[in-house]
């Protein structure tokens, strides 16, 4: 018995074929990604794909509203898919094209490590377990948008990097960027970095990053235009200081009064990230791939920096819509990576059959809990009741009148779900932060006025056609009982109508 499994586990860890490993990565990208229900992200992401595509089908007064050059060649295409099929086929397909994306690129990247199927499905698994990232919030497998199909390019472009061929992976970084300019930006240094590390020419990475710069550089004329290109309202906060408060979680661990919540949810990760550093910089006389290895460190080393530059800038923001955390995910993939290179490698005999083992019984545990957790998200879904206020919305108010949903700590349920299902405008979602300046500056406007409403002040609001208030908590129910009447309630909602 148990040399037959041990031989089962010798031939499931033999170097994977491309079709071994494509196949293995479609079934664990496929559960992973297509059939988990809409996220906050996707909703806004679709809506601007659609209005990208046309604006003409969308109000004034709609809550997804912003214009990113940076976007528009993920956007059109979705907004094109949207306009055929629809919003749910349209996100189906969607995903199912980030699932090949993600599976073909991963394919190239472990093959040229010559992992076995087990060893990539590890990887993945020991990501997803490890929260998907070290710190910044980031993630790769939680849904679609246009920095998911880059991290795809990005992925593969590493493994034609490891196999020697720079110039495609420059191209495909180029790609990527077009995708998401933070995204191929970060990793074209990234693969820079690895080519001087593995053929130690220098020369030969200036030529790769002048014809990665000449690929983007209509890109980059686009969104400096967009970015810089226009004069905007002297308002305090500024454009920039909106944007920073808004995702500080993301970008700003040292702004104001949210520092002690960011930085003490950071902390394991951080722990994490420098000991991870610190082990990689023992172990690397002893590496089998040095290289690599010294890559991952440096890219650790940048995020450990990154802290420290965040901090010396908190009160300028010079760097915060650089998103210098963005690559956490990717780095720590790495990171793992190059630990179960070097296990590979080194585990011999019957210490290689503990690992295989290991590593066997760790990945379908995980495809286990993946599969339940899919299975409750689908079957106790709970919508709080959107359906109903959806319909009841659409009974008590006109076309092009609005239907202003409660804010809350963060985006709530209804700021984030209504926009798309309802047949009315909602004017403003906490969740849709622009990027465009000028837009950015209107949608903190309209975040404040709407506040002020659900606090009481009923006209604040008063130059837009607001009909209807969605109200799910009694307290603020009271502050704005003087606005309206209430014409609907259920166990958790209200809906006030507004008063002529």
């Amino acid at each position: 018995m148990l040399s037959w499994l041990e031989s089962l586990l010798q031939r499931a860890d033999q170097p994977g074929t491309s079709r071994a490993l494509w196949f293995s990565l479609l079934c664990l990208f496929t559960l992973l990604i297509l059939w988990w229900p809409w996220n906050p992200n996707e909703e806004n992401y679709f809506q601007l794909a659609y209005r990208t595509f046309s604006p003409d089908s969308f109000s004034d007064f709609h809550a997804a509203f912003d214009k990113s050059a940076a976007r528009f060649f993920v956007e059109y295409p979705i907004g094109w898919l949207i306009s055929i099929v629809g919003y749910d086929v349209a996100h189906t397909v969607a995903r199912a094209v980030q699932v090949v994306i993600y599976t073909t690129g991963f394919t190239i990247f472990f093959k040229e490590l010559k992992f076995s199927p087990i060893d990539a499905l590890a990887v993945i698994a020991i990501l997803v377990l490890s929260g998907q990232e070290l710190y910044g919030g980031e993630w790769l497998f939680e849904g679609v948008e246009a920095k998911t199909f880059a991290y795809g390019m990005v992925v593969a472009a590493l493994g034609f990097g490891m196999r020697g061929n720079w110039t495609a992976a420059t191209v495909l970084l180029a790609f990527a960027t077009w995708m998401h300019f933070l995204v191929g930006g970060f990793w074209m240094i990234a693969l820079a970095l690895l080519q001087i590390l593995r053929n130690n020419k220098i020369w030969h990475s200036f030529r790769l990053v002048a014809l990665y710069s000449l690929l983007v550089l209509p890109l980059v004329i686009l969104m400096g235009v967009e970015q810089f290109g226009h004069a905007l309202p002297q308002v305090s906060p500024s454009a920039t200081e909106i944007y920073v408060q808004r995702n500080a979680h993301h970008i700003a661990p040292f702004f104001g009064v949210i520092f002690e919540w960011v930085i003490w949810g950071w902390a394991e990760g951080i722990a994490a990230a420098g000991l991870i550093l610190l082990a990689f910089s023992i172990y690397r006389p002893y590496a089998r791939d040095s290289e690599l290895l010294k890559l991952v460190s440096l890219l650790l080393l940048y995020l450990l920096i990154a802290l420290a530059v965040t901090f010396l800038d908190r009160n300028t923001f010079l760097f915060s819509k650089f998103y210098v955390f963005r690559p956490s995910s990717l780095i720590l993939l790495l990171a793992v990576v190059v630990i179960l290179s070097e296990l590979r490698h080194s585990m011999l005999g019957r210490s290689a059959l503990i690992r295989q083992l290991s590593l066997a019984i760790l990945v379908l545990l995980f495809l286990l809990s993946e599969t339940k957790s899919l299975a409750v998200h689908i079957y106790r879904s709970d919508d709080h009741g959107l359906a109903n206020v959806v319909s009841v919305a659409e009974r008590y108010s006109k076309p092009g009148e609005i239907v202003l949903t409660q804010p809350a700590n963060g985006a709530s349920y209804f700021d984030v779900f209504l926009p798309r299902q309802i047949h009315r405008p909602t004017l403003v979602s906490y969740k849709y932060v622009p990027v465009f300046p000028p837009y950015l500056i209107r949608w903190h406007q309209l975040i404040e006025a709407r506040k002020q409403v659900f606090e009481g002040h009923c006209d604040a609001l008063s130059e837009y056609p607001v009909r209807l208030l969605v109200v799910s908590d009694d307290a603020v129910l009271k502050s704005v009982r003087d606005c309206g009447d209430i014409v609907w309630q259920d166990k958790k909602n209200y809906l006030v109508k507004m008063s002529d």
